[in-house]
């Protein structure tokens, strides 16, 4: 469940900065001013569950994702050279112009694949982030564990309607992104997982 502090409380202030110390004005200086964000770390306002392990997830999607293994945040505002120079020492793979790969862990421990996708491809900045694994697992398997790890990091879905093949079809609206979860038929079953940028964020 999402993490609130108890508003006007001592303990809900310490509990918050146990949560986010990056968000601890003790540590921004004297001078009053932030300290530079770490890589590592969610960006300030950013909303974060816990996971089984007791790693952050990513619940608001207004800036970008976080990525677990690496420990590297992307923001959706990333240019192509700017991914590859972030993630290439990673094992960012680029499979074609406008579209790279990496292997990696996220949303609360998951291992899998993630596919980075700038469209137009001619785009300066970052569209959708795709979800699979490669090699690919057991749909049924795959989808359930997909989707597990989709509500311990964002909550119910938005919207769930009947899909395809016997798989439901899960949709979260968030601000800064939509995410869909189902079972598309092409040359046979394949699931389908995508974080899509938003452009229009509402307030």
């Amino acid at each position: 469940m999402v993490e609130y502090a108890t508003r006007g409380t001592r303990a809900g202030v310490l509990a918050l900065r146990a949560a986010r110390p990056y968000l601890d004005a003790r540590s921004r200086g004297e001078a009053g001013t932030r300290a530079p964000p770490s890589p590592n770390l969610l960006p300030a306002g950013v909303r974060t569950t816990r996971s089984e392990d007791g790693s952050p997830a990513m619940t608001m999607l207004r800036d970008g994702f976080q990525l677990e293994e690496p420990p590297v945040f992307v923001p959706w505002n990333i240019t192509e050279p700017g991914l590859r120079e972030l993630l290439e020492p990673h094992g960012l793979r680029r499979v074609t112009f406008g579209y790279f790969t990496l292997s990696c862990t996220s949303l609360g421990g998951l291992a899998h694949q993630i596919g980075f996708h700038f469209i137009p491809r001619d785009s300066d900045h970052l569209t959708e982030l795709e979800f699979f694994r490669d090699p690919p697992l057991e749909l049924s398997r795959s989808y359930e564990e997909f989707q597990q790890h989709l509500e311990r990091t964002f909550g119910p879905p938005t919207r769930s309607t009947p899909g395809r093949s016997g798989f439901p079809e899960h949709r979260w609206g968030l601000p800064g992104a939509t995410i869909v979860h189902y079972v598309l038929d092409r040359f046979g079953p394949e699931e389908y997982v995508r974080i899509i940028r938003r452009e229009e964020v509402p307030a």
